[in-house]
């Protein structure tokens, strides 16, 4: 059983990530493969995204599709379109066009944002009913126009694969993605002096944390490809080079990683999740970082919902299925059945 924990929040994700502007506006916040982004810039450009929207007739919590590469400018689009009092529906450019068309059609959705690589392989759907808006052509408006987001406004709709196949649509509220965030801080213990590894695709909702956790602490976020998980080798220059200091990944990436580059660079903060991690693959994680954890959670409960501190000391029962999922966020209320 998962509590409703959206009213113990004030705050939305825009007003703690314009919090660390003002603090910091010169400060990198995001580093991606075609240049980088300071907070001044970030919000600056999201800005530019809301007022498009709004002066394109967008309706409040109204869905509008992420079909973008990995730019240093995706941060900003999705603030932008929250900023608008939108909620923003990631697409991962992997998925085959009837997924696709799928879930637009299930999300109600008549406005899509993408790039000059992107755009042009979008399928064709039925009654050509998508405004496609490509980010080269947003421009500072003359008008701004104001929509206030609160902490029971729509933030994003994602889409679990559903127990049949069909795609599910969950939406996540404001006040529950900021106080997943501010649990996912205070446990990992995130600052301003840490660099987050971000690959995992917008689909997946990890990916909340990945961008969003560094910019609500003053951070940046290292932007990559998903295939950078299938290459330990640029993963671990990766830390060296650039200052990684945090990694989320599945046990059976961990695994890859760990078995290719025995002398992977120790991490600050490691996370495993999505699957059952082996306590023999925990007592490994946990040497390779200062902080490793187990984290467990359905996406509907936005993200994690429990955690584990893994300790060395994990693998002395190697015949234990699992290491264990952990005790509840806050605000979360956990249940253990039968089956």
């Amino acid at each position: 059983m998962f509590e409703d924990n959206s009213a113990e929040v004030t705050e939305t994700v825009l007003d703690l990530v314009a919090a660390q502007a003002a603090r910091a506006p010169n400060a990198t916040a995001v580093r991606a493969i075609d240049g980088t982004r300071t907070y001044a810039e970030v919000l600056k450009f999201a800005a530019c995204v809301a007022d498009a929207l709004l002066m394109g007739g967008l309706e409040h919590e109204e869905p509008v599709a992420v079909y973008m590469q990995r730019t240093a400018d995706l941060p900003a689009v999705l603030l932008g379109i929250m900023q608008a009092g939108g909620a923003y529906l990631p697409i991962d450019l992997q998925d085959p066009p009837d997924r696709l068309i799928t879930m637009l059609r299930i999300a109600g959705c008549r406005r899509i944002i993408g790039d000059t690589g992107t755009l042009g392989t979008l399928p064709r759907v039925s009654g050509n009913s998508i405004l496609a808006l490509d980010v080269a052509d947003i421009i500072p408006a003359m008008t701004k126009l104001a929509r206030t987001s609160t902490p029971d406004t729509l933030a994003y709709v994602i889409f679990t694969s559903g127990s049949t196949g069909e795609p599910k649509a969950v939406e996540i509220e404001h006040g529950a993605m900021v106080n997943a965030l501010i649990a996912a801080r205070d446990l990992l213990e995130f600052t301003s002096d840490d660099t987050f590894l971000a690959v995992t695709t917008l689909a997946f909702d990890i990916s909340i944390i990945e961008v969003f956790l560094p910019l609500i602490v003053g951070a940046d976020i290292l932007l990559r490809d998903k295939q950078t998980l299938l290459k330990p080798q640029d993963m671990a220059r990766l830390v060296r080079e650039e200052g990684v200091t945090a990694i989320h990944t599945g046990p059976s990436v961990w695994s890859v990683i760990f078995s290719q580059i025995p002398d992977f660079p120790k991490l600050r903060i490691a996370v495993s999740a999505g699957e059952a991690i082996s306590p023999k693959l925990a007592n490994v994680l946990a040497g390779y970082a200062d902080c490793a954890w187990n984290m467990y959670g359905p996406t509907e409960a936005t993200i994690w919902a429990t955690g584990h501190v893994l300790e060395t000391c994990e693998s002395a029962n190697n015949s234990g299925i699992s290491a264990p999922i952990g005790t509840g966020f806050r605000g979360v209320a956990v249940r253990i059945e039968n089956p």
